[in-house]
């Protein structure tokens, strides 16, 4: 049986991550699954999500719901909205990427 490569990883680790964001948005919000999936999916962080070279979806679901609902940037001040945070910049300035 063969090894499963970097991009199959990847792939299965950020399919898991956005059925878990999913699920915190419809517990967080009392929304459907279907508006659940539109805030997760339109969010900044999908496309910091997608990004494989920043290896964000290795990173805890809760953490990343947190990043995604913005308390990080309100607590730090570094953003004052969710789309205004860089995900790259924060996460490269914390873990030296």
């Amino acid at each position: 049986m063969n090894q499963p490569n970097h991009h199959q990883i990847a792939t299965y680790l950020t399919d898991y991550v956005l059925s878990e964001l999913v699920k915190y948005v419809m517990e967080d919000t009392g929304c459907g699954i279907e508006q659940a999936m539109e805030k997760v999916y339109t969010s900044p962080l999908m496309e910091a999500l997608q990004d494989e070279e920043n290896e964000l979806y290795v990173q805890s679901p809760a953490y990343l719901y947190e990043l995604m609902k913005g308390r990080w940037q309100r607590l730090r001040g570094i953003a004052t909205a969710p789309e205004d945070f860089d995900y790259k910049q924060e996460l490269a300035s914390r873990y030296e990427l």
